[in-house]
């Protein structure tokens, strides 16, 4: 029974540890920037027209794959990369008015879509985001939002004036500070540490797999 009880408790921490890392790559879906940028829009018709930029500080979640419930956005970074993927919300322009007749007391009144007006999206910041395209809620590209007015990284492999590790990481590590004196940095274990990892994940399942066999071997036997 103690055998039984220490198979069983083996079994229990490593399926709770692949369930949490399950619900940990589930989660990583959902992620956050510490500012956002409020884009002015201006609609004609069916024409778009960027007005305005504003960056502002506050939370913005937005997430790695498409929002298809409604229009959506993504950010593209300066080297074509797809940076996050967030909602837009309605793209029509509504006005909304009331009218009071004295006489009788009533409020009448409404709202109607109108071919012209403003929107404001919002758009998580990102130091490397260039653009901001704009997809309807049956997916099709409606425009485009130039983003690097706002930007401070345009991964163009130089630490530019504005630019630092923080804020432009790509531009501004210390390889490209290096190579500006000509030194080269090389790092020749960086495919032997890849190599080590995956060897460590095969011999983490060839583990797992291993304690199951002994578990139905040993529980067969037993019978």
């Amino acid at each position: 029974m103690k055998n039984i009880k220490k198979i069983n408790l083996v079994l229990f921490v490593i399926f709770s540890c692949f369930f949490a890392i399950l619900g940990k790559n589930s989660a990583a879906d959902q992620l956050s920037t510490s500012k956002f940028v409020a884009a002015s829009i201006q609609k004609t018709d069916s024409k778009f027209k960027t007005i305005g930029l504003r960056i502002a500080n506050g939370e913005y979640v937005y997430s790695n794959s498409i929002y298809q419930e409604e229009p959506d956005g993504r950010v593209v970074s300066f080297q074509g990369k797809n940076l996050g993927y967030f909602p837009v919300g309605s793209l029509k322009t509504i006005i909304c008015s009331d009218e009071f007749n004295e006489k009788t007391g009533e409020i009448k009144g409404g709202c109607e879509e109108v071919s012209k007006g403003n929107l404001l999206i919002n758009i998580p910041y990102f130091p490397n985001g260039k653009f901001a395209d704009i997809y309807d809620e049956k997916g099709n590209k409606v425009f485009s939002i130039d983003l690097s007015s706002v930007a401070t990284c345009n991964e163009n492999n130089e630490c530019d004036q504005g630019e630092n590790q923080e804020n432009c990481p790509s531009d501004c590590s210390l390889k490209n500070t290096l190579s500006k004196f000509n030194i080269v940095e090389s790092n020749p274990r960086s495919e032997t540490k890849n190599q080590a990892n995956h060897l460590l994940y095969l011999l983490a399942a060839a583990f797992t797999l291993g304690i199951l066999a002994i578990y139905f071997f040993w529980k067969k036997r037993h019978k």
